[in-house]
């Protein structure tokens, strides 16, 4: 088994290094990063060398890598993900928002407040975030303000899907026309403050979000105050709301047993991860064995073309028996 975690990992590590261009004798660092953190986790060293991987596929440098793979493991433990799907979640957020992988836990405590604070789950929030983020962007609305509008529409029973996607189109639609989403809900506040019915108001959300997107808009109007609330809690007290959620998923006997797993992954690598004089020897008995099953199959390819070679020739019955009696010999 020590044999076969061993195998799997140096497997991987190779992968890596065909991925990110590094030979793999100058991935030291990220090599006792990933198992560090794994150590530590309830992921095998084996798969967060496999987070690493995609990280690097993702266009990420070695230091950001470094900077992303503790925040990505603990978000895909925190929220039931794999570690590919929250690396992919987590990284095109940033991304959305021009934002580096030193802001990779800040990002990473406010999408596990969105789950904690709202009744948005990890797929929920893929979905949402994967329409909206490069537009909200584009209106200046932070990570917490973006979530805080996606929870809200998704507790007032809008999917969080067709919300994102329609709140894409709505923001669009106000960048090309100079509005803010601020100023949009303002003006439907206004004109409900002033008495005006139901009709009116939905004639002004369909000018700034849209046809589609006017009953978001009145939603959004009428919970302005809520949505604050949750963007102030997700952008500036959500510090360590990863790391508690996470401890909560690490309570249970299995995860306990995991841990103790993964823990024991850490000790065989630490002692060989495939490249030290363990490793070599092992590579070098492959190797040499290998060899000789070569020589083997090389004498014996010969042995049957020398014969195939002296039965297709117009031999006589004589030298037929030669044969016969070199085949048994």
């Amino acid at each position: 088994m020590a044999f076969n975690r061993v195998r799997e990992f140096d497997k991987e590590m190779q992968n890596l290094s065909g991925i990110s261009g590094i030979a793999r004798k100058d991935l030291v660092k990220v090599e006792r990063t990933i198992k560090n953190v794994a150590g530590n986790s309830i992921k095998t060293s084996n798969e967060v060398a496999k987070l690493a991987t995609t990280l690097f596929a993702l266009g990420k440098s070695e230091s950001e890598v470094k900077k992303l793979l503790k925040p990505t493991n603990d978000l895909s433990i925190a929220l039931g993900a794999t570690s590919d799907e929250a690396g992919e979640l987590l990284v095109s957020t940033l991304n959305a928002f021009g934002k580096g992988a030193e802001s990779g836990e800040k990002f990473a405590d406010i999408i596990a407040k969105m789950r904690t604070s709202t009744s948005l789950d990890f797929e929920r929030i893929k979905d949402a975030l994967g329409f909206v983020a490069p537009t909200a962007n584009a209106l200046n609305l932070t990570l917490g303000e973006t979530g805080a509008l996606i929870g809200v529409l998704q507790d007032n029973g809008v999917k969080s899907a067709r919300a994102g996607r329609l709140l894409s189109s709505s923001f669009i639609r106000m960048a090309k026309e100079g509005k803010t989403l601020e100023g949009s809900l303002n003006r439907i506040n206004e004109a409900q403050a002033k008495g005006k019915t139901g009709a009116d108001l939905l004639r002004i959300a369909e000018k700034d979000f849209g046809v589609q997107s006017a009953a978001l808009g009145l939603i959004l109007a009428n919970n302005v105050e809520k949505t604050a609330e949750l963007a102030n809690e997700f952008d500036n007290l959500s510090e360590g709301s990863l790391k508690k959620l996470t401890d909560q998923q690490l309570l249970s006997m299995d995860a306990q047993l995991k841990i103790l797993d993964s823990s024991y992954e850490k000790l065989i690598l630490t002692i060989s991860n495939g490249q030290g004089p363990i490793g070599e020897s092992f590579k070098n008995f492959i190797t040499g064995l290998n060899t000789i099953i070569e020589t083997i199959t090389k004498a014996n390819t010969s042995y049957v073309e020398m014969v195939s070679t002296m039965r297709d020739e117009n031999l006589t019955e004589s030298s037929k028996l030669d044969i016969k009696e070199f085949e048994q010999f």
